[in-house]
Formats: structure tokens, sequence, C-alpha cells
């Protein structure tokens, strides 16, 4: 699973599955938190991660 920054500043979530089967999510680089949270999501979804639709990806604080 790959997380780069492509020429046009976007965020890109690429995965290759071993049977060819390629994976791309792009998005712009001014997407807010909780865009990048929701469609990273989607994308392990995609990659096979069982993630329950009533289950989200959220930002914790270490520190607490």
């Amino acid at each position: 699973m790959i997380l780069c920054r492509s020429e046009n500043n976007s965020m890109k979530f690429t995965h290759q599955h071993s049977d060819g089967t390629k994976i791309e999510i792009e998005m712009a680089e001014h997407a807010s938190i909780d865009n990048v949270l929701e469609e990273f999501q989607n994308f392990l979804r995609a990659c096979g991660y069982v993630i329950e639709y009533n289950q989200c990806l959220i930002l914790e604080d270490m520190d607490e």
C-alpha cells in the first residue's frame, strides 16, 4: 500500500493485488481531513479490509 503526492500535488493511495488488479484513489491536496479519512477508509475496503459501515476512522489525541 502506498501513499504519495503526484505531480499536481494531489494525494494518491495505490495498492496492487498479487493478481495484477490495481486500486487507486486520488484526491485534491486541499481536501478536508474528514474527506481524506473517508476516502482512505473506502480505499482500505477496496483493498479487502473489513470495516463495518457503522464504524469510521477518527483522529485520536495520543496525549490523552
